[in-house]
């Protein structure tokens, strides 16, 4: 700056534009222009056209880049960042957010009753509500009960439920058309998944062929030779002309097969429901006969029974190879309940059922010439005893001056649980029970849980003297007992 200007006061400074015209208010700086490299602001790129005006910059940390705005002009801006946070004072409103664009992250206050409870403008602007399309393709919030907060559902209109809970028809396996001699009506496949169950009706005036009935079931809708299950059943018009079945759902295909008798049919008529839900099987009235080829729901079970050790245990019932119940009847003090175990008895000496049933003369042979009446004896009597202890001359039954008694039949037998043989020795005398021809009964030792029977005819065996008493002795059946019982009668 030379001298004279040094120490000089500037008083007023003038811009001039490329033209050499001075920027004032009337005439402002053209920037718009392309007078000169000089008013390009921003260049997008090498090759894209310049930007005229004013471009709003920003920084990434590192670079500046413009601020971008979508096809519609609206800021674009990427909240993305895990860093970053917005707070908002109002109401927002998104819209067209892709599924990747919007993260909400919930803050770490505690949610409590109160906070979920608010109502109108005090509800908290963090609570979710859940929703649901309406019948018009809208979404509705769902609603619960003001006090019990309990989810509030309309079942006023229960058309769809209906809809989806009702049995339909099968048209596919319905028909009305008779068939001619040896004809056959087959059903088309029907798809019954979603169903429960099958019924079918079937009524004709005619007889089916062997086996003629067929319902059957499928995985596909081929009903191959090897991959159909088939129920297959007779129809008998002179027992009746109409037959009802029902099956669960076992496959995916089902359908109806008849084969016509001989006869030509005046009628047909076969009707198939299918129920989603399950249904009961065909009701039968009592007083109607049945026949092997009704269908009938198979109960498989197991009978137990307590056993008789005590304790309240509980033991399998057995039955025999062939399927005949098995019973062994010597159990308790009942002397005529004896052990009956492949055709055998538990007597001293073991001898089958039918031996027995001779020796105690319960075969009778009754005709026509020989009634029951006629083989009824009267006047005899029956009398039980039980001994827990040794007996020696005990009376069974006492005589009397001028009586006599007859002995018909005499059966002993012992406890199963006695740990000892019993000796047992019975006979008439006034005094001691006699060993010899008075001697009634008598076994050395009778094992637990067996028995002992004397028969003696019809008219059975009597005392040799009048006014005898019948007397026995035996020994103790330790921890168990002996039982006796005796058919007799008295004469004068």
């Amino acid at each position: 700056m030379s001298d004279k200007v040094r120490g000089s006061r500037i008083r007023n400074v003038a811009i001039f534009d490329e033209a050499g015209n001075v920027i004032s208010p009337s005439n402002p700086l053209d920037i718009s222009g392309t007078v000169g490299t000089n008013v390009v602001q921003y260049t997008e790129g090498d090759t894209d056209a310049t930007i005229t005006g004013t471009a709003a910059m920003g920084e990434n940390g590192n670079d500046v880049f413009p601020l971008q705005l979508d096809s519609s002009l609206n800021l674009e801006v990427n909240i993305r960042a895990a860093d970053a946070t917005v707070t908002v004072d109002g109401a927002v409103e998104v819209t067209n957010v892709p599924a990747t664009s919007l993260v909400v992250t919930p803050g770490s206050g505690t949610w409590d009753d109160a906070t979920v409870t608010g109502t109108g403008s005090t509800a908290p602007i963090n609570a979710s509500l859940v929703g649901g399309e309406d019948g018009a393709g809208d979404l509705q919030a769902l609603h619960v009960d003001a006090s019990t907060r309990d989810l509030q559902v309309d079942v006023t209109n229960l058309g769809a439920m209906e809809t989806l809970l009702s049995s339909v028809i099968d048209t596919n396996n319905t028909t009305t058309t008779p068939l001619g001699g040896g004809a056959t009506y087959t059903g088309t496949a029907t798809d019954v998944i979603g169903y429960a169950a099958v019924a079918v009706t079937v009524a004709t005036d005619v007889d089916s062929a062997a086996s003629g009935m067929q319902f059957q079931f499928c995985p596909d809708s081929s009903f191959g030779a090897t991959n159909t299950d088939s129920h297959d059943f007779n129809l008998d018009a002179s027992d009746s002309e109409q037959r009802r079945f029902q099956f669960p759902v076992t496959a995916q295909y089902f359908r109806v097969k008849y084969t016509n008798g001989g006869g030509a049919q005046n009628n047909f008529d076969v009707q198939t429901i299918l129920h989603r839900q399950n249904i009961l099987t065909s009701i039968h009235r009592l007083g109607n006969d049945t026949t092997l080829d009704r269908s009938a729901e198979l109960v498989k079970a197991l009978i137990l029974g307590e056993t008789s050790a005590g304790g309240g245990g509980t033991v399998n019932v057995k039955v025999s190879p062939s399927g005949a119940l098995e019973v062994n009847a010597g159990q308790g003090d009942d002397p005529w309940n004896c052990d009956i175990t492949a055709n055998t008895i538990g007597l001293a000496t073991q001898t089958t059922l039918a031996a027995l049933l001779t020796e105690l003369a319960l075969k009778a042979d009754l005709t026509e010439t020989q009634p029951v009446a006629q083989a009824l004896d009267t006047g005899w009597l029956t009398i039980r005893k039980n001994y827990t202890a040794a007996e020696t001359n005990t009376v069974i039954q006492a005589g009397a001056a001028g009586e006599t008694i007859h002995v018909k039949h005499l059966t002993v037998t012992a406890d199963n649980a006695n740990t000892v043989d019993v000796s047992v020795l019975i006979g008439f005398d006034s005094a001691t029970t006699p060993t010899g021809a008075d001697c009634v009964l008598s076994h050395p030792g009778i094992a637990p849980g067996s028995g002992m029977s004397e028969f003696y005819g019809e008219a059975g065996v009597a005392s040799q003297t009048t006014g005898d008493d019948v007397l026995i002795t035996s020994q103790v059946p330790t921890t168990g007992s002996i039982s006796v019982v005796m058919i007799y009668k008295i004469t004068s």
